[in-house]
């Protein structure tokens, strides 16, 4: 792999393939095989834009405009620590379990990690996420068990978004 220098200048007329991810360089796949090009971002930074569409501006760093809520109607995403078994006692991690089970219309558990920590199948706690559909519901899930979530996530639904609940 081949690195350019930052301000290289370079001359391509093949059509290539950007790869964009978070770390600080693009990968350039070729058509031809061969193996890929590193470029460091800094080289194209006048060409880099950023783009928000305007129906999502002004949201803070924990919050996701959609077009749709997860499931159809959760507003609020809670996730977990990965080791959660160290921050929380047994008892708050039942009172957490009977919380979400009373309120099975509210709290959705997609993950079997999660669920099998907190019905005391496994004894450790791999990280995870639930879903809630009211901000009334997240003061007594704090309170039952505030040193192990990591953080929430709310989605904002934009005027035109759809409820269409999937089924699979």
């Amino acid at each position: 792999m081949a690195a350019l220098p930052v301000g290289a200048q370079i001359t391509i007329f093949l059509p290539i393939f950007l790869k964009l991810s978070t770390s600080p360089t693009i990968n350039v796949l070729f058509p031809e095989p061969g193996p890929p090009v590193i470029i460091e971002k800094d080289c194209f930074k006048d060409l880099f834009i950023e783009s928000v569409d305007p129906k999502f501006e002004n949201l803070d760093s924990h919050t996701v405009g959609c077009s749709r809520l997860p499931h159809g109607k959760y507003r609020f995403q809670v996730h977990m620590k990965k080791d959660a078994q160290l921050h929380i006692t047994d008892t708050q991690r039942d009172n957490l379990r009977n919380f979400l089970e009373r309120n099975v219309d509210h709290c959705l558990v997609p993950g079997y990690a999660l669920l099998d920590y907190l019905e005391n199948k496994s004894p450790y706690c791999f990280g995870g996420y639930f879903y809630v559909t009211q901000d009334q519901f997240i003061t007594p899930i704090y309170m039952m068990a505030q040193e192990a979530i990591d953080k929430v996530i709310q989605f904002k639904k934009v005027e035109n978004g759809s409820d269409k609940k999937t089924t699979r």
